[in-house]
């Protein structure tokens, strides 16, 4: 059966974080990336490769009392919403962005966010911005509040 004891802690501590982090990045539904996969792979169609979900990688963040990162997604939308693609182009754009900056190519990404027009991708900006500044780790969300 279940730990219900373990679940209380481990599980409900992870998703308190999420939660909190959900506040400061914009988002509306963070989800670690084993969760993704899991959802994707369970209700995802084999046959034709398609995911069932837009999501976008935000980074990393390290959970107090966790020796790894949990790398994190938002999650967006279903591929069936009627905006999929309008959707699925801004979490593209914010893909392109966090790529070339982690990779070390700043200014190039910050053109990628120049027009931002939503919270997370303003978020990614001052990110990128303080990286480039401080040579601060832009893949790795320092999270600001429990």
């Amino acid at each position: 059966g279940i730990n219900a004891e373990y679940m209380g802690g481990d599980v409900v501590n992870s998703a308190s974080r999420l939660e909190s982090l959900n506040k400061q990045l914009g988002t509306d539904c963070l989800i670690s990336e084993s969760i993704k996969y899991f959802i994707n792979d369970y209700y995802g169609d084999s046959l034709r490769f398609t995911k069932p979900l837009i999501t976008r990688y935000v980074g990393k963040i390290k959970l107090v009392g966790k020796k790894s990162y949990m790398e994190v997604h938002e999650l967006i939308c279903e591929q069936t919403h009627p905006n999929a693609h309008m959707y699925e182009s801004s979490a593209m754009r914010y893909g392109a962005a966090l790529d070339l900056a982690i990779r070390g190519k700043f200014d190039e990404a910050l053109q990628y966010l120049s027009n931002c027009s939503t919270k997370p991708e303003e978020e990614l900006y001052k990110r990128i911005m303080e990286a480039k500044n401080t040579g601060a780790n832009v893949e790795v969300v320092v999270q600001t509040s429990k």
